[in-house]
């Protein structure tokens, strides 16, 4: 028996499944506002810093669940910070050389 895959379960393999406060939170701040986790991150020409890593830490969860929103992936960091405040996420802000950076749990 073949196993058939919906359209939606197929767009989730490629990413942390969203809880509903961050599905809401992306939905605000709009598409403008780029993501990725601290896995997607690892291997690439610049690695997460170890205030990334501190901040994933302080948040308790894996790095492939664990998602940075940095002031450099988006058109205005203040909406990113107030929308998050307003939806309820709890993230952990963490700063280093490319700047600063909100570190949240996927599932929220």
């Amino acid at each position: 028996m073949k196993h058939i895959k919906t359209f939606e379960s197929f767009i989730n393999e490629a990413g942390p499944a969203e809880g509903p406060k961050v599905k809401k939170f992306f939905q605000q701040v709009g598409e403008n506002t780029v993501s990725e986790t601290i896995k997607d991150m690892e291997g690439q020409e610049e690695e997460p810093s170890d205030a990334l890593y501190n901040a994933m830490k302080q948040v308790g969860c894996k790095a492939e669940e664990c998602i940075v929103v940095g002031e450099y992936h988006t058109d205005d960091w203040n909406h990113v910070l107030d929308t998050a405040k307003k939806v309820g996420i709890k993230y952990v802000e963490a700063s280093d050389d490319n700047g600063s950076a909100i570190v949240f749990d996927a599932k929220q």
